[in-house]
């Protein structure tokens, strides 16, 4: 008999944590759908804009027009090369070659077109391309 008390508890062993481990297995998780709202809730009105005698605005439309800026107002000077390339308009104190300076600070590592007026004098020779000589 304890031959097989012995076999019986080495079956034991082996299948039970087999079928505990299979048992205790965790299930897929169940995916939920997506909540939607069914209503698109009330705008939040001011406690202010309920006071006896306001009335609210009437409304206005959306401007169209583009708004014209005085030029030199950012700083740059929009006659030299791409759009939203800022030549600055004056330089930093003692610079007295400015398109060494240009050079320095990277403005010139595509060549930089002049499409206005040449105010700085960066052009020298008139191809329209500033500081090329």
């Amino acid at each position: 008999m304890r031959a097989a008390t012995v076999v019986a508890a080495a079956f034991l062993a082996v299948a039970v944590p087999l079928t505990v481990v299979t048992a205790l297995r965790p299930a897929a998780p169940e995916v939920a759908a997506p909540v939607r709202p069914t209503a698109t809730p009330a705008p939040f009105v001011q406690r202010f804009a309920e006071q006896p005698g306001v009335r609210p605005l009437r409304r206005r439309p959306s401007p169209t027009a583009t708004l014209a800026v005085p030029a030199g107002v950012d700083g740059c000077d929009h006659s030299y090369g791409v759009r939203g390339q800022c030549v600055p308009n004056t330089y930093p104190p003692g610079v007295r070659d400015r398109c060494a300076w240009l050079r320095d600070h990277g403005f010139l590592a595509t060549p930089l077109r002049v499409t206005g007026r040449d105010r700085q004098r960066l052009d020298r020779d008139g191809d329209g391309l500033a500081c090329d000589t």
